[in-house]
């Protein structure tokens, strides 16, 4: 359901509300709701949903009034600290390489980052 006029729409707004690889991320097979795996005071959440093939879906989101760097580090995936991993942006429809350990992002103000993280 869009709230929005849909004869008036963005093609900023039409672009989030039909990503495809987003919208993947809901209807995965695997059908395991995402869970909050950090809190933090300063306004920014980390959360993690499980995909079918072992990867996973991350969300960084900033609740905040300013830019903020946000860090998930893979013990909060369950992964070990020192594997290596693909990681995918889904905003940005590109692959990020891999990352071991942890991966950061630039999240604006009251703004997203989502990646796909596969083992």
């Amino acid at each position: 359901m869009a709230g929005n006029d849909l004869d008036h729409m963005t093609p900023a707004i039409h672009d989030i509300l039909t990503n495809r690889e987003v919208i993947a991320v809901d209807q995965d097979s695997l059908g395991i709701e995402g869970r909050r795996v950090h809190h933090a005071s300063d306004g920014w959440d980390i959360w993690v949903k499980p995909l079918t093939g072992g990867r996973q879906a991350v969300l960084l989101l900033n609740r905040g009034g300013r830019d903020q760097s946000i860090t998930v580090k893979w013990s909060e995936l369950g992964l070990a600290a020192d594997k290596s991993v693909a990681v995918r942006d889904l905003w940005e429809h590109k692959d990020l390489g891999t990352r071991t350990g942890e991966f950061s992002a630039l999240v604006p103000s009251h703004g997203v980052a989502m990646v796909v993280v596969t083992q």
